[in-house]
């Protein structure tokens, strides 16, 4: 699973084939399909883990601070904690939004980056209704998705973009 991680955040999904994840493991091709019907079964545990990553950065920024404005941050900054990881050619964007875009149409996977982008929204929409959205909650929470995504697409080797998009998130907040 980590050598399929490494190789699809620096190749892409599409162009990492079974092989180059075997030889990058150290195993037999086997033992992958041991584990995996399929690629696409691995993208999908690729995708899974992707979102767990995102869940526990997320949940550690949320302890260290107090408040719904603080918290609208946290969403932000655990994006912006994945740039800060180690990959092997730089941070190349969101891993959920460059494998949405390498999916086909009906792919399993496409349906697990939804979920996880609406994972993302749904807390910030209850941070937002916990400062008194009111009736613009909707139109909020759809703002700051879009702005956290369009900071996180191609975004490549730092996060000066999200740290932009996080003090516009911050001063949204201070509307309400």
């Amino acid at each position: 699973m980590d050598a399929a991680a490494r190789r699809f955040s620096a190749d892409g999904i599409a162009a990492t084939g079974i092989d180059t994840i075997t030889v990058d493991a150290g195993v037999a091709k086997m033992s992958l399909y041991n584990n995996f019907d399929s690629k696409a079964d691995l993208v999908e545990a690729y995708l899974q883990a992707r979102q767990e990553d995102w869940l526990g950065l997320y949940a550690d920024r949320a302890k260290a601070v107090s408040g719904s404005r603080a918290l609208i941050g946290a969403v932000v900054d655990a994006h912006l904690d994945h740039t800060e990881l180690a990959y092997e050619n730089g941070f190349r964007g969101c891993g959920q939004l460059n494998a949405a875009a390498e999916l086909p149409a009906g792919h399993a996977g496409r349906a697990l980056v939804r979920c996880h982008k609406d994972v993302v929204e749904n807390t910030l929409r209850s941070h937002l209704a916990a400062l008194d959205a009111g009736d613009r909650i909707n139109k909020l929470t759809r703002h700051l998705s879009f702005l956290l995504e369009g900071s996180m697409a191609g975004l490549a080797g730092d996060g000066r973009k999200l740290k932009v998009a996080k003090q516009l998130a911050l001063e949204l907040g201070d509307g309400l």
